[in-house]
Parts: C-alpha cells; sequence; structure tokens
C-alpha cells in the first residue's frame, strides 16, 4: 500500500525554496548597489563576493529543492535529512568572507584613515569624491 503525502509537505518544501530565493535577491540587491554606486576597485571586488554568494545560494536551494521534491515523489522517508546542516552555516561563512574583503580592501586602500578625527566641526571627505 503506497504512503499517502500530505499537500502540506509540497507546500513546505516549496516555501522553504522561496525563502531561499528571497535571501539570494537581496545578497543580489546589495551587490548591484555596490557595482552602481562605488567607483574604484575595492567596491567592484566587494560587488563580485556578494554576486558570488548570490548565485552560490541560488545554486544550494534549487538543488535542495529538486533533491527534496524528488524524495517526496518517491515516497522516501528522509524525516532526518530535511535538516539542514552545511548549506546555512557555508552561505553565511561566505557572507562573512564578502563584507571582510570589503573592510579589508578599504583598510588597505586607506580609504577609513581619509575620515576627519577631530570630533566633529569639520566636513565630511567622501572616499569616492576626493579632498576637493
Amino acid at each position: 500500500m503506497p504512503v499517502r503525502v500530505e499537500p502540506k509537505v509540497y507546500f513546505a518544501a516549496e516555501r522553504t525554496f522561496l525563502s531561499w530565493l528571497e535571501f539570494s535577491i537581496i545578497l543580489g540587491s546589495i551587490a548591484a548597489a555596490l557595482l552602481n554606486f562605488g567607483q574604484d576597485t575595492v567596491t567592484l571586488a566587494s560587488a563580485w563576493a556578494f554576486t558570488l554568494v548570490a548565485c552560490l545560494s541560488l545554486l544550494y536551494s534549487m538543488l535542495l529543492y529538486l533533491w527534496r521534491v524528488d524524495n517526496i515523489r518517491k515516497r522516501r522517508d528522509v524525516r532526518r535529512v530535511y535538516h539542514e546542516k552545511w548549506g546555512p552555516t557555508v552561505l553565511c561563512v561566505g557572507l562573512f568572507v564578502a563584507v571582510l574583503v570589503n573592510f579589508v580592501l578599504k583598510g588597505k586602500d586607506g580609504t577609513y584613515a581619509d575620515f576627519p578625527r577631530d570630533g566633529g566641526g569639520g566636513s565630511i571627505k567622501h572616499p569616492w569624491k576626493g579632498h576637493s
């Protein structure tokens, strides 16, 4: 007698996939904003790092969704495998590395040193507009 799979199981897998897509779109938006508003190589490197993490997130979510739907359709018992152990950890580390790339390269570029340290009173110099 075949095991009956409730529709909520399919919807739960789809809902998880859509939440991963939302995360990827947010990361892609950050990368696009960096590309549009930055004019130096540091911003370009950071934008590429965020783009890479967004693409990895899209790929991971698609493969995970297809694997889950395939197992649901075949009615396999995979209760213990639905817990995502490595994916979120790897993507969070990738996101941390992307932010770290931005900070390290900006620090090496000397951009953070251009801001006034007198506690106020002076105008803030923007790193991408020069020192006029």
